[in-house]
């Protein structure tokens, strides 16, 4: 019969708490990926040629917004690019102000799905 040291069953007990705990972070982790949205810059668009939805964040460029045709440039530093919308704008996008846009890069223009305004220190769309 095998007989275990008491050192052995401590070092078998920390190996056994040690993986329960790495095991219900990574389940912890997968739960919450599909919450984590991470946006990225106008430049990153460009560069990266990204495929399917992406979060793209960055300032209403000044004299670029128009309300009736849903047109407006987002920008970053020297980059900038160009945002289809195809239904109202929520009323706080706002020129040289933060927003969030959620949509579809086809390589010349961003076709955007939702927007979102920076109002406070939350950003919201015209259903908040």
């Amino acid at each position: 019969m095998n007989k275990l040291k008491p050192y052995q069953i401590r070092y078998k007990s920390m190996l056994q708490t040690l993986l329960f705990i790495v095991g219900g972070v990574g389940v912890l982790i997968h739960a919450l990926w599909d919450g984590l949205h991470v946006y990225q810059l106008p430049g990153d668009l460009v560069v990266n040629k990204p495929v399917g939805h992406v979060y793209v964040g960055g300032v209403v460029k000044p004299g670029s917004l128009s309300h009736g045709d849903q047109v407006f440039s987002l920008f970053h530093e020297s980059e900038e690019i160009l945002v289809h919308f195809h239904m109202p704008l929520p009323p706080m996008v706002r020129e040289q102000h933060a927003a969030v846009v959620i949509g579809s890069w086809n390589g010349t223009y961003l076709d955007a799905s939702r927007v979102y305004a920076k109002h406070d220190e939350y950003y919201r769309d015209n259903k908040s």
